[in-house]
């Protein structure tokens, strides 16, 4: 039972992070008319580094020797630095000014050394197109991956070994009715 919950859990995890991904895909492609907005990045690149964002902070991981979750600010400045500049006021892009996406609580007191290693950060600079991923070393966006299979794995084979009568793919409700039974 807590397995099925655990898995649940998850499962609603990750549908909101993939509606938080797709309407900040919306929001790009009402503001931008061009992929390329900038000199320093393109819209391939602002997608993947708010993917690995958004990830990192729906799915918590701490690693071992870690007391706690240190959210990594990296994550975030990123896409601040990558995405585009809008105007708040009237729907143009600008190339400077406030950025659309803001990184808060940057300014709070600096972590102790032994802490901040506990916010594990790897960028490369050579990022996939967002279909793929992003390269962000063996960090966050890897492991959610690996636990996301990890539970998919458990609950095929809890299906397959209670008859087909438990927690499996085919008993979860689609993504159309869990959107209808949201709204």
């Amino acid at each position: 039972m807590a397995c099925s919950s655990c898995v649940q859990a998850y499962q609603r995890l990750d549908q909101h992070a993939q509606e938080k991904y797709e309407e900040f895909d919306l929001l790009l492609e009402k503001y931008l008319q061009s992929d390329e907005y900038s000199v320093r990045s393109c819209i391939r690149d602002c997608k993947a580094v708010y993917k690995a964002w958004l990830c990192s902070e729906y799915f918590n991981v701490t690693q071992q020797q870690c007391r706690h979750r240190i959210p990594c600010k990296q994550y975030c400045l990123e896409v601040q630095t990558r995405c585009p500049f809008v105007l708040p006021d009237n729907d143009e892009l600008i190339y400077g000014g406030l950025p659309g996406f803001i990184c808060t609580g940057l300014l709070e007191s600096q972590l102790p050394e032994e802490e901040a290693k506990c916010c594990e950060y790897h960028h490369s600079p050579s990022l996939l197109p967002v279909s793929a991923g992003s390269r962000l070393g063996s960090s966050r966006i890897r492991l959610c991956v690996l636990v996301l299979m990890l539970l998919h794995t458990m609950v095929s084979f809890s299906s397959v070994h209670s008859g087909g009568g438990g927690l499996g793919p085919e008993t979860l409700p689609s993504l159309d009715e869990s959107v209808a039974r949201d709204e």
